[in-house]
């Protein structure tokens, strides 16, 4: 086997435009965040069902980045969606949590002061 020639290989991966970068991918925290502030210009709050639907990564996830992002800051509400009465699609209950990320100068981005989760 020939040995590795580095200047070739560095060649092959660095960017150049129209080609494909793994440095330029957004992470799951700011495809989340952008999906939410999506939402909250049409007014509309989000379960993780649907999150789940529109960014295809799993409900646990998706728990995980909201609670990354109201630690770095960010004002995340957080209520109970009602349902009709009986169990609902999931087999959890006849309600379901729905959270918002409204705008806001703490919102665009990560922040450094945590507000919590507000019910």
């Amino acid at each position: 086997m020939a040995p590795l020639n580095w200047k070739i290989m560095r060649a092959t991966v660095n960017k150049t435009d129209g080609e494909y970068s793994a440095h330029s991918l957004r992470t799951q925290c700011e495809v989340i965040r952008d999906v939410m502030l999506a939402a909250n210009e049409c007014d509309t709050r989000l379960t993780l069902a649907e999150l789940r639907s529109l960014t295809r990564y799993g409900e646990a996830s998706i728990s995980a980045q909201l609670r990354h992002l109201r630690n770095d800051g960010s004002t995340l509400d957080k209520r109970i969606r009602l349902r009709d009465k009986g169990i609902g699609i999931d087999g959890r209950g006849d309600w379901t949590w729905e959270y918002q990320l409204p705008a806001s100068p703490k919102n665009p981005g990560h922040a450094s002061q945590a507000d919590g989760v507000k019910d």
